[in-house]
């Protein structure tokens, strides 16, 4: 005997019932995939500066300095003075510091953070993490920073309250739901929301 068809109002509920599971599984999964990045995006953080303080025990202590070549600021990032002013680059790049501490993470992936393009504004191309341009540059002049040139892992006043690599700021907006990864100078990762001052894990390497 021939099974009953669905009828017309029966396909519609059913279309109906599973438009409604979708759009409520939907978010979940994204949210679910947007998390997972965020967790990768720390590990890579943590892995990162882990890699950078094995290059500062192998130089003596000292973090890299003054690498080059950077790319040239813009509207998104490293409009703070300088103690040359003839200095155009964007001393937050990423890029020169990567290439220094390449070495020591044995996995180029991890330069990569998930929550962000490869390539993002002016960054080189060997990482889309910005470093730290008060740590590894030094030349942002303020009234009490102790020194301009290298700094030394003892210059660092709190090593969990300064950071060594970061998201890219993207003026001020964030990359993960408005705030970013940060990783601080004694290894530990987390986010924060993006702000310039108050923050948990700060840029400035002398401040407590």
């Amino acid at each position: 005997m021939r099974g009953r068809a669905f009828t017309l109002i029966e396909l519609l509920v059913v279309m109906a019932i599973v438009a409604i599971l979708a759009s409520i599984l939907f978010p979940a999964l994204s949210s679910a995939k947007a998390s997972a990045k965020q967790a990768s995006c720390l590990t890579h953080l943590r892995q990162i500066g882990m890699a950078t303080l094995l290059y500062a025990d192998a130089f003596d202590g000292v973090f890299p300095h003054n690498l080059g070549p950077r790319h040239v600021p813009g509207t998104f990032s490293d409009t703070l003075a300088r103690d040359d002013p003839s200095d155009r680059s964007n001393r937050f790049d990423g890029h020169p510091v990567a290439v220094a501490v390449a070495p020591f993470t044995g996995d180029s992936n991890v330069w990569f953070s998930p929550l962000q393009e490869r390539r993002v504004p002016e960054n080189g191309p060997s990482t889309n993490y910005q470093a730290n341009a008060f740590v590894f540059v030094n030349s942002i002049p303020s009234p009490d920073r102790p020194h301009s040139g290298p700094v030394r892992e003892s210059d660092v006043a709190s090593p969990p309250r300064t950071a060594l690599w970061q998201n890219h700021f993207m003026q001020g907006r964030g990359s993960f739901r408005g705030g970013l990864n940060r990783v601080a100078a004694d290894g530990h990762a987390k986010w924060m929301p993006a702000r310039r001052s108050g923050s948990p894990i700060q840029l400035r390497w002398w401040e407590l």
